[in-house]
């Protein structure tokens, strides 16, 4: 089974007409997590006393972000993956 937004169930998804081409998400994704890990990574050093609360922030937005793809892509669960998105 094919998973992601280069499959033929998103592909035939009815989707906004500004909806971006598929190839987009991977790059989209990667940049985003990469730039929440520096900053994430930055405010840790900045504020050493909120070490603990940063990195459980960073480690629940981190499983919704990853529960978003599995719910939406792997399961084509639209409803949950909205509410993991949102």
């Amino acid at each position: 089974m094919e998973n992601g937004p280069r499959t033929t169930w998103y592909l035939e998804l009815n989707k906004a007409p500004w909806t971006p081409p598929s190839w987009v998400f991977g790059v989209a994704w990667s940049v985003i997590m990469i730039l929440f890990s520096f900053y994430m990574t930055k405010l840790s050093f900045r504020y050493s006393f909120l070490n603990r609360k940063l990195i459980i922030l960073y480690t629940f937005q981190w499983l919704l972000n990853v529960s978003w793809n599995f719910a939406f892509f792997n399961q084509h669960l639209i409803l949950i993956g909205f509410c993991f998105g949102y």
